[in-house]
């Protein structure tokens, strides 16, 4: 929960605001199996530009979370570089 509120946060809020994102939430299941998702972040938007407008953001917030890391020599040891 809380890189929903650090990463996800700065971008839902914008995009809420400009309109891109609807809706968005955060699923918890009830039921957990080893290698599956425990927490599922959700969002609903008009068209598939507002999904590109999403993942544009989150990966620029994610780009610039690990900058700071980084520059602050914070960054974990063998970290994605906010690459996927």
């Amino acid at each position: 929960m809380e890189l929903v509120k650090t990463v996800g946060a700065p971008v839902r809020d914008k995009l809420m605001a400009d309109g891109v994102i609807l809706a968005w939430g955060v699923h918890v299941g009830l039921l957990r199996a080893p290698g599956n998702s425990t927490h599922i972040i959700w969002y609903s938007v008009a068209d598939w530009s507002g999904i590109e407008k999403v993942d544009s953001a989150m990966r620029a917030q994610i780009g610039k979370l690990d900058e700071e890391a980084m520059k602050s020599g914070t960054a974990k040891k063998g970290s994605s570089g906010g690459q996927r």
